[in-house]
């Protein structure tokens, strides 16, 4: 993620709802600028919709998937396949589980806090049974 993205992100999440305008003053950026980078954020999983409330305003609404439930997606997925103790290559966990490469990263990431990694690597990990 971006600085641009995080200062939107943070921008939004703090007032719950901006215009265009208090969007482009808060930030700095162009509208056309917003717009770009509203749309790249939006790639990364994020819900920023436009409501007219009574007038248009951005509302951030967090990300489509909580890390929680992809915590609890890869974990039944290997549950379901007893894939524990093996070196997985992360875009196979994302083809099997429907989550994208950057939701199982960060999914491993997680893991790796709480000492369910045995090993890892730039491209797969082996996870230990919990």
């Amino acid at each position: 993620m971006k600085p641009s993205h995080k200062k939107i992100i943070n921008a939004l999440s703090e007032h719950k709802q901006l215009s265009a305008k208090e969007l482009e003053l808060l930030t700095g950026y162009s509208y056309n600028g917003l717009r770009g980078r509203i749309s790249e954020i939006r790639k990364l999983g994020y819900i920023i919709e436009l409501r007219d409330i009574p007038t248009k305003k951005y509302v951030f609404l967090g990300k489509t998937k909580t890390e929680k439930e992809n915590v609890t997606k890869i974990i039944n997925w290997l549950e379901r396949t007893n894939n524990y103790n093996k070196n997985l290559k992360y875009s196979t966990i994302s083809k099997m589980t429907n989550l994208s490469l950057k939701d199982v990263i960060d999914v491993m990431i997680t893991l790796q806090k709480r000492n369910l990694v045995l090993q890892t690597s730039n491209t797969s990990a082996i996870i230990k049974k919990t």
